[in-house]
């Protein structure tokens, strides 16, 4: 028992910053865009949309929320992230792995969505109408372990920890 509060405690202590987008320095954007459009300003209605960003007076575009630049493409602001709230709600209210099937990460919501569809299966074909010490124990084992679980994931989606599936970072659309 020990070992899971120092488990979460070393997992808070990580990272428990909530920020929303990461921003280049001047510098580094301007090298990135010169790189894509060698002979073009840096900022344009071309290369960043009205409805994703807006064109500073230095010439700099900047990202609404919700959107982010890959620098992949000659279009800024071209990335709209998933939504880290809608994220975190998915997962830690309904849980069963349905918050990451959200996010584009499949292969981890399956693995879960099995894990808590076999454990539900154990309990009721194993423990549901026997008595005794020994059940209980095992049944209070395998529900602590999911909630403590579905609590990790929660503060990972909350903390940005978790990327979406294309590995860019969720952010904070709507709220």
């Amino acid at each position: 028992m020990k070992s899971i509060f120092a488990l979460l405690l070393i997992l808070v202590s990580l990272d428990f910053s909530l920020s929303v987008r990461h921003h280049n320095s001047n510098e580094e954007y301007t090298k990135i865009t010169k790189k894509i459009m060698p002979d073009s300003d840096l900022c344009n209605e071309q290369n960043c949309p009205i409805d994703r960003g807006t064109c500073s007076g230095e010439n700099f575009c900047f990202c609404f929320d919700g959107y982010f630049s890959t620098y992949e493409t000659s279009t800024l602001c071209d990335y709209e992230q998933k939504d880290r709230t809608l994220y975190f709600l998915l997962e830690f209210v309904l849980g069963f792995g349905i918050g990451h099937f959200y996010a584009g990460k499949y292969i981890y919501a399956s693995i879960k969505l099995c894990i808590y569809c076999l454990v539900a299966g154990v309990y009721f074909l194993k423990f549901y109408n026997k008595k005794g010490i020994d059940n209980a124990r095992i049944r209070l084992f395998l529900g602590l372990n999911l909630c403590i679980w579905q609590f990790i994931d929660g503060l990972c989606i909350f903390n940005g920890t978790y990327m979406d599936g294309n590995g860019k970072p969720t952010g904070f659309k709507y709220f």
